[in-house]
């Protein structure tokens, strides 16, 4: 089974956010894994649906989240929000990055 990592960082002094990758394309896969990472404290809120089972994903600056599994038979393409703690401050990203399964 395909475990697929999203690193999620912003930039302190200018606020610009980082997705690596900012679209996730999973095709072709009956069964997978997805975890988040970041080097700062963070949350994530998918904004109408959710490939994994939860709506909401946080983890503390530099510890990955658990591997979540993909709900088997999803498909579509799923939005969602992050909220990041850096530098003192919090700063948000309503609805860049996406997760796209097919």
């Amino acid at each position: 089974m395909p475990i697929f990592t999203i690193l999620v960082d912003v930039n302190p002094t200018s606020g610009d956010f980082l997705y690596d990758p900012s679209t996730l394309r999973i095709v072709n896969v009956t069964a997978a894994q997805i975890i988040f990472s970041s080097p700062h404290d963070f949350a994530i809120t998918f904004l109408d649906d959710t490939p994994i089972g939860t709506m909401v994903v946080n983890s503390a600056g530099g510890v990955p989240t658990p591997p979540f599994n993909v709900t088997p038979g999803a498909s579509g393409h799923y939005h969602y929000a992050v909220a990041m703690f850096a530098a003192g401050r919090v700063f948000l990203d309503a609805g860049c990055p996406d997760i796209v399964i097919n």
